[in-house]
């Protein structure tokens, strides 16, 4: 990509394996997951199977969802009117964040 050249290299900013196993089971703890191979596996596998038991109870109940023709088809949504105001709202915002140099995008990522 044009002007790639101008940026780090990302490779020297990886961690080595060992300081990767140091910070593991701190991090297992921070996001709360399971840092073992088994134990990892065994969670996920709750998770998925419990997200599919939820949609198998639920999907009835779902007014977007229909079978049509024996197959499973969900419905368009209805995009929902703009409240009052919002484009005032919107080009306030954008006018200001122009001024910072800052898009939507990095403005909601920022890191504070």
């Amino acid at each position: 990509m044009l002007g790639s050249d101008n940026y780090s290299d990302f490779r020297e900013q990886l961690l080595s394996t060992d300081e990767c196993n140091k910070a593991l089971a701190e991090y297992g703890k921070l996001v709360g997951l399971p840092v073992e191979s088994q134990a990892f596996v065994d969670h996920l596998r709750t998770q998925l199977t419990d997200a599919a038991n939820a949609v198998d109870r639920d999907y009835l109940s779902n007014t977007n969802f229909n079978i049509v023709n024996g197959r499973p088809t969900l419905a368009k949504l209805i995009k929902k009117p703009e409240p009052k105001g919002f484009r005032v709202v919107e080009e306030a915002l954008t006018r200001k964040l122009q001024a910072l140099d800052l898009s939507m995008m990095s403005w909601l990522l920022r890191d504070n």
